[in-house]
């Protein structure tokens, strides 16, 4: 009997001893789903080819692997959403660029061309279209002088030769005045002569 209560009390510590160590899988320490699994497997009793594992330790296994799941879960929303937050930062950061981009382009655009009567052009071409047209502007007063020069000239040629002309007829007009004069007196002794020679016969 003693036999009896002695195999009995060892059966015991051995239920206990495999009870405690299969209770080590639900445990609170940090410890992954498959290493629990190992554990509740490992110090479980077997009979026959299956194991016998005890309920509560089998519930706790799969309360804390739920546990494990919805916390995974939990992070893989988490990181869900935190890379949505991100991609529509990026996507913002992509658009601000864009916008940058666009208006450094212009700003460019802007330092490199001019809009003269609403025509674009570059700034070596409006210069050089400005120069052409001071330079034409130029050739015109100059080619306006000199033919304005050439005009007074020929004003003054002309006026000197009116001033000759008129000289020259008030010359031969004072001289056809001074010959019909010297004509008319020539007329008038002749006729005076004529009258004298009829009087006198």
């Amino acid at each position: 009997m003693k036999i009896c209560y002695l195999f009995l009390i060892l059966l015991i510590l051995e239920i206990q001893a495999n009870g405690q160590t299969a209770a080590a899988a639900i445990d609170n320490s940090p410890r992954s789903i498959q290493e629990r699994f190992q554990l509740m497997k490992g110090n479980s009793q077997t009979f026959q080819e299956y194991k016998v594992i005890k309920e509560t330790i089998l519930d706790g296994v799969w309360k804390i692997s739920t546990d494990t799941i919805k916390k995974l879960t939990n992070r893989v929303k988490l990181s869900n959403n935190e890379l949505i937050a991100s991609q529509a930062e990026l996507s913002r950061i992509q658009n601000e660029l864009k916008l940058k981009e666009a208006s450094i382009v212009d700003i460019t655009f802007d330092s490199t061309h001019l809009s003269i009567l609403g025509i674009q052009m570059t700034k070596g071409f409006s210069k050089l279209l400005f120069f052409s047209i001071v330079a034409g502007l130029i050739s015109i007063i100059l080619f306006g002088l000199f033919r304005m020069k050439l005009m007074i000239t020929e004003v003054r040629e002309s006026n000197l030769i009116v001033n000759n002309l008129t000289h020259d007829f008030d010359d031969f007009k004072k001289s056809a005045l001074d010959k019909q004069a010297k004509l008319s007196r020539e007329l008038q002794t002749e006729r005076n002569k004529n009258l004298e020679l009829k009087g006198a016969r």
